[in-house]
């Protein structure tokens, strides 16, 4: 106990000297979701299934990412360009949210298989990506769920974003609260 507080204590104050250094927007953010609930919890966790787990070659470039190392060939051979034209960053995020590479879409329909097995397992009944979910609009959600003993229903939508990507911290506030 006295340990963990101890370690606590020195990385809490660890992290205050990061973020009131004068750093880029991104790298705040980054130390910032390291603190996020569970924002670790992958580097402990037992994979259930085989498609849950990270080969090693992506399991070294996820590490990198936490700690905010560069990807490897980028800052070597530079002018490295995405499938869809735009060049890969140092950093990796691109290709976590380019939509041309296939990776948030693979994830999403991954989070919303899980979350349809989860719901049989509860004995739901569900409708994956149901039709005509409202008269005004093309949206339609991932995942109807019905419980078929009471009548109740509800849907789910799944989206993926990446917490570094330009989007998101377009709209994160800034360090003086705006």
């Amino acid at each position: 106990k006295v340990q963990h507080e101890l370690t606590y204590s020195k990385s809490s104050e660890i992290v205050k000297q990061l973020l009131g250094v004068d750093q880029p927007t991104k790298a705040k953010a980054r130390i910032r979701s390291l603190q996020g609930k569970g924002a670790g919890a992958w580097l402990e966790a037992v994979p259930s299934s085989q498609e849950f787990a990270l080969n090693p070659c992506n399991f070294c470039l996820a590490t990198r990412m936490r700690l905010g190392c560069p990807m490897p060939l980028t800052s070597v051979v530079g002018d490295l360009k995405c499938d869809c034209g735009k060049p890969l960053d140092p950093d990796g995020y691109h290709l976590l949210t380019c939509k041309t590479g296939g990776g948030p879409v693979r994830t999403h329909n991954m989070v919303a298989s899980v979350w349809s097995e989860c719901m049989k397992h509860l004995d739901k009944k569900i409708i994956q990506e149901p039709r005509n979910r409202s008269q005004n609009s093309d949206d339609r959600a991932d995942i109807a769920v019905f419980d078929v003993s009471n009548g109740d229903s509800f849907e789910l939508e799944i989206a993926i974003a990446h917490p570094l990507c330009l989007d998101v911290l377009s709209k994160a506030p800034h360090d003086d609260g705006t």
